[in-house]
């Protein structure tokens, strides 16, 4: 969007005014103008993989300098209060949550704007100095895409000789364990998939938790009637999360269990709503996504299930249905959501044992 975002842009306190050079396009964009989250504050400036040059200074800044390289990613403050902010880790910020870098309102009332401009005012604390021998242009995407890769990298100490597993279409978790197996149905380049915690998601919709629903609970004329009022109102309705904010004993079992990473700071982000439109249920109750597992046979299929997880029959029953070669993996002691972060158990050597025989 050209010209400059429609609020103020003088410097203040211990505030950077950026000439922004370039600024990247996530797909999350495109989800906040559609209002594919809920929500959205127009006049709306996307953008938050941002880099550019400081071209002004507040008076209390001391950490850059007019002529800096900066960027800025997916946030531009938080409480700084709270023990997560204290800690670095601003961005599970539980003193009001962290401030996105765009759609989103600031401290003082007023929405925030983003990449999509010519300039953006941004406290120097949540920006970073891009080095010089980056280019700006292939450094902006850096700072959604690339951040995210980076930070657990960093963490867990990976280096020579350390071994890193990148979740993608060759090890699906959760949802993406069933379109993993949907895709490697239809596309036979896919040699072997190993799933964690799979999910059959068109299952789970059209039949509930372990097939409870009965045919008057499929709701279809609400969700057919839910189709024109999406269309009326201009953007879907979501359905409610499925990992609930404020869990506690009386949470029913399965939103509890996601409760526990997806609203806690082990996995917590504004962005990820745990929510689907609700007339996307249509579409999975129709289309069922392991029809043709058997015909991936002779390619290896792997079901790693943490042993107590509410969603082991997926992986059970899809096991059961899968031709050779296949096999069952049980993690003693874990639960669904365990196999997403849990480095102790996790069986990374398993997984490299089955790569290592299926993709040589």
């Amino acid at each position: 969007m050209p010209g400059d975002p429609p609020h103020d842009h003088r410097c203040c306190l211990r505030r950077l005014l950026i000439d922004i050079k370039f600024a990247g396009i996530c797909h999350s964009d495109i989800h906040q103008v559609q209002k594919g989250w809920g929500t959205a504050i127009f006049p709306m400036v996307p953008g938050h993989e941002i880099a550019g040059v400081v071209s002004e200074v507040g008076p209390g800044v001391t950490k850059y300098k007019v002529g800096d390289r900066m960027g800025v990613g997916c946030f531009v403050d938080s409480c700084r209060e709270c023990d997560h902010c204290k800690a670095g880790l601003e961005q599970y910020c539980t003193g009001g949550g962290m401030i996105q870098t765009y759609n989103y309102l600031d401290k003082d009332g007023q929405p925030t704007y983003g990449g999509y401009s010519e300039k953006i005012v941004v406290d120097e604390s949540y920006a970073v100095r891009i080095p010089d021998g980056l280019a700006l242009d292939v450094t902006a995407p850096l700072l959604c895409a690339g951040i995210t890769l980076y930070p657990p990298l960093k963490h867990w100490g990976a280096g020579p000789g350390k071994k890193v597993a990148i979740v993608g279409l060759g090890i699906g978790m959760c949802g993406s364990g069933g379109f993993a197996i949907s895709a490697a149905q239809v596309d036979r380049r896919i040699k072997a998939v190993a799933t964690t915690s799979m999910y059959d998601i068109a299952r789970a919709y059209s039949k509930g938790h372990r097939d409870s629903i009965t045919e008057e609970d499929r709701i279809l004329d609400e969700l057919a009637e839910q189709r024109y009022a999406d269309f009326e109102a201009g953007h879907p309705a979501l359905a409610p999360r499925g990992a609930p904010i404020g869990f506690d004993e009386n949470t029913d079992s399965v939103g509890r269990e996601f409760g526990e990473f997806y609203s806690t700071p082990r996995g917590y982000h504004p962005n990820v709503l745990t929510q689907f439109t609700l007339t996307s249920t249509m579409a999975y109750m129709n289309f069922p996504l392991l029809t043709h597992i058997a015909s991936i046979s002779p390619r290896a299929l792997l079901f790693v299930v943490g042993e107590h997880a509410h969603s082991r029959y997926f992986s059970e029953d899809a096991c059961e249905l899968a031709a050779e070669a296949k096999e069952l993996y049980v993690v003693p002691g874990a639960n669904h959501v365990d196999l997403y972060d849990k480095t102790d158990l996790i069986p990374f050597d398993k997984l490299e044992e089955f790569f290592t025989k299926n993709l040589a």
